[in-house]
Formats: structure tokens, C-alpha cells, sequence
């Protein structure tokens, strides 16, 4: 960081208008439109340049939260995850138990 910044805030600002957020879950929100959106991308890896789709992303969100139902897990049980950060962990940690996923 600049010296000469240290200790200042530094705010980026978007040359777009600002965006919505609903007061909903997170990723209520993100797979809301994953169905219309389908093979647009959802997620970029910056170094490896791997693409995750929406389609991707919400059918892989399906698979991990239909695992974990299959292996007991219940809605409020406690889920560790240790994973890198990439995209394909995206779908690991946007899982919901099938009642919070509807």
C-alpha cells in the first residue's frame, strides 16, 4: 500500500449505478435466476480462468445439499468447511438443506 495512504480510508467507487441487495439470504439471491441464466457465467477464477455457469452453480449446489440431507444433516446442524477458494467450493458453501433452498 502507498505510505502515503496508510491510515486513510480509500474508497472505490463503480462507474455503475448502485445495485439492490434484497433482504434475503445470499444465495437465494445469486440463484434466483439461475434457471433464465443458465450458461451465463456465474463465477471466475481469476488465475485459472475457470468458468462455473449458473446451471453449473445451481445444479451443483442441488447435488451437495441433496448429500448432505442423505447423510442426516438437518436444517440448524453445524457444517465445517475446509476448502481453497475457487469456484467449484462455491457450491459446497451456498448448499442449503432442501427447506431453505425453496
Amino acid at each position: 500500500m502507498d505510505p502515503l495512504l496508510r491510515g486513510r480510508a480509500v474508497i472505490f467507487r463503480s462507474p455503475h449505478p448502485d445495485i439492490t441487495v434484497p433482504d434475503i439470504a445470499l444465495h437465494r439471491f445469486v440463484l434466483a435466476r439461475a434457471t433464465e441464466l443458465g450458461d451465463k457465467p456465474a463465477l471466475i477464477d481469476g488465475p485459472s480462468g475457470r468458468t462455473l455457469t449458473y446451471a453449473q452453480l445451481g445444479a451443483g449446489v442441488d447435488r451437495v445439499a441433496a448429500g448432505l440431507a442423505q447423510r442426516g444433516f438437518e436444517q440448524d446442524d453445524v457444517l465445517g468447511l475446509f476448502m481453497p477458494n475457487c469456484p467449484s467450493s462455491r457450491s459446497s458453501s451456498m448448499a442449503r438443506l432442501p427447506p431453505l433452498a425453496s
